[in-house]
């Protein structure tokens, strides 16, 4: 989901890092949810402990990875924008 709403946000808002920072949080809230509920109903809390580091993990990799690529998309399409077409002599 994350790799679907990285390039989609700047379209639909000004403020697109804000945004997925924001987004980002809350569904590794939301991921983390079913992992109390384990620990809820009685699974082993070493067990929830890797579950839970699994997650913030993944979030952490995720999150800094589009934040990087769609800074260098951003980096690379300014350049491309900036730089003179090239003319044909005719």
């Amino acid at each position: 989901m994350a790799c679907a709403a990285g390039p989609i946000l700047p379209r639909f808002t000004v403020a697109p890092r804000w945004l997925f920072s924001r987004l980002a949080v809350l569904v590794t809230a939301v991921l983390l949810v079913p992992d109390a509920w384990l620990l809820v109903k009685g699974q082993s809390p070493q067990a929830i402990i890797v579950l839970v580091a699994m997650h913030l993990a993944m979030a952490l990799v995720t999150y800094n990875a589009l934040i990087h690529v769609a800074v260098l998309q951003l980096h690379v399409a300014s350049h491309r924008s900036k730089s003179p077409t090239p003319r044909t002599v005719a």
